[in-house]
């Protein structure tokens, strides 16, 4: 789920981060998953810092992640920051 959205000048999207059943992903596993995404989209990405919030800088845009869902099958939302 890599899906780029754009509302009132925000722009965000979601990731799945995948870990292993009923376990919470760490900083390090949402830091891997933004790479993973960065490098299917040919874009490089730098980590502003890599502990929660992972705030990142991805294609001129900062972006801060924050993570949903239920362990094991966790979501993150990825938003501009203001």
């Amino acid at each position: 789920m890599n899906t780029l959205y754009s509302k009132a000048g925000t722009k965000f999207f979601f990731l799945e981060c995948k870990t292993l059943k009923n376990i919470i992903p760490t900083a390090k596993d949402i830091c891997d998953t933004i790479r993973r995404y960065a490098t299917g989209l040919g874009s490089d990405v730098v980590f502003l810092s890599t502990e929660a919030p992972v705030r990142f800088f991805l294609d001129g845009t900062v972006y801060v992640a924050k993570k949903g869902g239920t362990p094991g099958g966790s979501f993150l939302f990825c938003h501009q920051e203001h």
